[in-house]
């Protein structure tokens, strides 16, 4: 019994300290990874890589965001266009496959 009570408050005083020096690092980053493979009616498959990166460490109260996402698709969307101007056949264009996406913020906590 009291080597669990001892092992609790260790674990808790470590976990404060891990708190502490994660609280003194004025940014964060997470990346996400993602794969959709459907069938049936239609085939396809898709494929997105984000990463978001944030740094709080400017002033008290501004903090920098940004994102940069990259999402590819092996079938991508179709648009049917017509012809301009007059009679002639409507032309089909196709999407790129690949999209890359940059967002910044600046954000103002008040």
């Amino acid at each position: 019994m009291k080597r669990s009570v001892a092992l609790i408050a260790v674990t808790l005083s470590m976990s404060v300290y891990a708190a502490e020096e994660a609280a003194k690092k004025p940014w964060s980053d997470a990346a996400g990874l993602g794969v959709v493979v459907t069938s049936g009616n239609s085939e396809g498959t898709n494929f997105a890589f984000s990463d978001k990166f944030k740094y709080t460490g400017l002033t008290n109260s501004l903090a920098l965001k940004m994102s940069y996402t990259i999402a590819y698709s092996n079938r991508p969307p179709v648009k049917l266009v017509p012809a301009n101007p007059g009679p002639g056949p409507d032309a089909i264009y196709e999407f790129e496959k690949t999209d890359t996406i940059l967002t910044a913020a600046l954000v103002i906590d008040f």
